[in-house]
């Protein structure tokens, strides 16, 4: 299943869906171990885009860099 046991999408550092690569979750909705706020949605949103960017040119994607207080870097 693409859920975990509290209904959030697992996903990849990449922001994929396990097992899905044409597919990004951001924000409250995926299973990363960081607050959910509008800050960590914003730099995840700006990492998606890069992603699927990447996805269309064939280049590697860059991951999600956390910080010790589970924050975004």
């Amino acid at each position: 299943s693409v859920l975990n046991e509290k209904k959030q999408v697992r996903v990849e550092d990449t922001l994929q869906i396990k097992g899905h690569k044409n597919i990004f979750v951001v924000g409250d909705l995926n299973d990363l171990a960081e607050e959910k706020t509008a800050q960590s949605a914003e730099k995840q949103a700006e990492l998606a885009v890069k992603n699927v960017y990447a996805l269309g040119q064939g280049k590697k994607f860059p991951r999600l860099q956390a910080t010790g207080d589970n924050k975004i870097a």
